[in-house]
């Protein structure tokens, strides 16, 4: 059976220090440190200089902030994208994923929002969604153009539910899914999960259930396909998709599965395999020649469908 590459096996070893939810012995605030630390350890070196700003928007709640990154020559033509992020909808904050938008802004010449929204446990489905609705209507207000969404795992499964249903006067021209979760019932079952999802690839298949079941919290079913995107019956406002799929994800056949479903509705659905990598790898790709390979050839296709 083939395993991970070399460079992957080394980002495993610091993933070791990013506990899943909900085991004794650890507190919330401190698996929430060690993911965001993990997470911002970005090697890759500077392309070139970018612009950042800090902007705190009510419709994110809290007084949560959206991290606004800009190419320092913007082309006013382009679109802006909307980066949601991952964590299982309980971990991860814009600043983790700073130094990604970085990236991306340079390789698309695009401005990046990350924004922070609201996680569970502490606020329950729908409140992201209704969060992250309410930014892109800023963002599309904002900034005049049409917006790409884009999310890795938890935040691929926003991602893909804002773009079925983008909110009234919003323009989304394409999303990108990382390796997302687009299958949330409880009782969902996988090859992928099965064969990944034990503890050696980084993310288990335990912690997939019991991030969805949080995130859903006691009002919100599984089963709707504001929760569960491949239960989806409307694609009439759903973007071209590109699928960055890691083999050794247990979340690799929801992904596959999810992408044949649009592909059969008429959407573009663009899939991309990253060999012998995991979940997560995107945020890696500094230290991942796979990840980099693959962020890269999305980055370039995107280039060519909004030149």
């Amino acid at each position: 059976m083939p395993s991970p590459d070399p460079s992957t096996k080394a980002i495993l070893k610091d993933l070791s220090e990013v506990k899943e939810l909900n085991v004794p012995g650890f507190e919330l605030s401190d698996i929430r440190a060690a993911y965001d630390r993990v997470f911002a350890a970005w090697p890759a070196p500077s392309l070139k200089p970018t612009e950042e700003s800090w902007v705190s928007l009510k419709a994110l709640g809290n007084e949560r902030r959206c991290l606004i990154v800009e190419p320092l020559t913007p082309d006013a033509e382009r679109p802006s994208l909307v980066f949601i992020h991952g964590g299982g909808w309980s971990l991860g904050t814009a600043l983790a994923y700073a130094p990604l938008a970085r990236w991306l802004s340079v390789e698309l010449n695009m401005r990046v929002l990350v924004p922070d929204f609201p996680q569970a446990p502490e606020e329950e489905a729908p409140a992201a969604l209704n969060a992250l609705s309410e930014l892109l209507v800023w963002a599309s207000e904002r900034f005049k153009t049409k917006l790409i969404l884009m999310g890795d795992s938890a935040g691929g499964n926003l991602t893909a539910v804002l773009s079925n249903h983008p909110p009234e006067g919003v323009e989304i021209g394409a999303q990108v899914l990382f390796y997302p979760v687009i299958d949330l019932r409880p009782d969902a079952s996988y090859p992928s999960r099965k064969a990944y999802g034990k503890g050696k690839h980084f993310l288990t298949e335990p912690a997939i259930i019991g991030a969805g079941m949080q995130y859903c919290g006691r009002s919100t079913e599984p089963t709707s396909s504001l929760m569960t995107p491949l239960l989806e019956t409307d694609f009439s406002k759903t973007p071209p998709t590109w699928h960055l799929l890691p083999e050794f994800d247990p979340l690799h056949d929801e992904g596959q599965a999810y992408a044949e479903l649009l592909s059969q509705n008429g959407i573009r659905s663009e899939v991309i395999i990253a060999q012998r990598t995991i979940h997560g790898c995107a945020s890696f790709a500094g230290r991942i020649p796979e990840a980099d390979r693959c962020l890269k050839l999305i980055c370039a296709q995107l280039n060519e469908e909004f030149s």
